[in-house]
């Protein structure tokens, strides 16, 4: 599995993660990935725990494998709900 990991996540959980199989791709400390540059991570991506970025139909346009969106920091109000609803994520 792959997850997405564009914000600053502690050291021991991204170990965690890799002990339990998942391959991280993340960005330590700096800003929401450009939106194409989400998109192409996205596309291999089973999860992201997102910071800042927005998440909308162009964005999860090629997340075919997309079951997770979490993010870190308060509300949805940059994700596509209605996208993600309508995909079972």
């Amino acid at each position: 599995m792959t997850t997405g990991v564009p914000l600053v996540v502690a050291s021991p959980v991204l170990a965690l993660l890799q002990e339990t199989g998942y391959e991280i791709v993340h960005q330590q400390g700096l800003p929401p990935w450009p939106e194409d540059e989400t998109r192409e991570k996205l596309a291999a991506a089973d999860a992201i725990l997102a910071g800042g970025d927005y998440l909308n139909a162009r964005t999860m346009e090629k997340a075919e494998n997309l079951k997770v969106v979490a993010r870190s920091g308060v509300g949805f109000d940059r994700v596509d709900l209605d996208l993600c609803t309508e995909r079972g994520i």
